[in-house]
């Protein structure tokens, strides 16, 4: 099976089964266990690239819908950077307007930061 994680075309849905395989591979001090780590952290990068640009693009709802949830808290934060200035500023000000109305500043504040760090650089 080690031959596996480097012979198959994994992907991001896998992520579960790989990560059942680290922990067997694990518990019996496999050498291949490091190997199939390696997959696993490589396809969670990917997987956060293809997230990222589901909220990317004009006119974009889930931006919108998904601020309360905290699976996605860490693309607001990369958005920051990737959307143009002019949307990253409405952004800013409807995570403000949804944290102002429910007291939830875990994503606002520090993209609040982000945004002025940014433009300070420009």
């Amino acid at each position: 099976m080690p031959e596996l994680s480097v012979k198959v075309k994994w992907q991001f849905q896998d992520i579960g089964l790989l990560q059942s395989h680290y922990r067997n591979l694990q518990a019996v001090n496999s050498t291949h266990a490091e190997a199939v780590k390696a997959k696993i952290n490589n396809l969670q990068g990917w997987k956060w690239i293809f997230a990222v640009r589901t909220f990317l693009g004009k006119n974009n709802n889930l931006r919108s819908e998904h601020k309360n949830d905290p699976r996605f808290r860490n693309i607001y934060f990369l958005l920051v950077n990737l959307l143009p200035l002019k949307d990253a500023e409405t952004l800013r000000e409807e995570l403000i307007q949804y944290a102002a109305d429910t007291g939830d500043h875990t994503v606002s504040d520090r993209f609040v930061q982000l945004l002025r760090i940014r433009k300070a650089q420009t």
